[in-house]
């Protein structure tokens, strides 16, 4: 028996349903950007030390800002400190589902999968007698064809 534990239809209304529910984050959170590799990974990150650190900065600076440089705006990086904070929960909820997407994904192709092999196995034992089976079968045993490497003579 093929094991299952997912079972579950996912209908093309509601596909788009959850596409839209997709965009509507999108359209609310309309700053999000996407770095490429490399920019990521020139940034520096903040968590841990770094955010007390920077928390500690902030209330430093908003308590006395005279010794910055005129351009420096404390008002952007209150707002970056709390963007920041505010995006974590939301961070982790996002995180978790895209987790739950994957594993479900996954699972359901692995049931999908190992059903196929029952079929194709049975198949074969049992000499399926259908019109047009042979050419199936013949295609699906195509997947578990491995090449031959070449035999090397052993060097004296």
């Amino acid at each position: 028996m093929v094991p299952n534990k997912v079972s579950a239809v996912l209908d093309e209304n509601t596909v788009a349903s959850v596409m839209a529910a997709i965009a509507d984050i999108k359209t609310k959170l309309p700053f999000l950007i996407d770095l490429a590799s490399d920019e990521l990974k020139e940034l520096p990150r903040l968590g841990g030390k770094n955010l007390i650190f920077t928390t500690k900065a902030l209330a430093l600076v908003k308590q006395d800002n005279g010794f910055m440089p005129r351009d420096f705006s404390v008002e952007e990086m209150e707002k970056d400190v709390t963007l920041f904070s505010n995006l974590q929960g939301v961070r982790t909820e996002i995180a978790k589902l895209a987790e739950m997407v994957e594993d479900t994904y996954i699972e359901v192709g692995s049931e999908a999968y190992a059903a196929a092999l029952v079929v194709y196995a049975n198949a074969k034992r049992n000499g399926a007698n259908t019109v047009g089976m042979d050419d199936s079968l013949d295609e699906m045993s195509k997947r578990f064809y491995k090449k031959s490497k070449p035999v090397t003579p052993p060097q004296s």
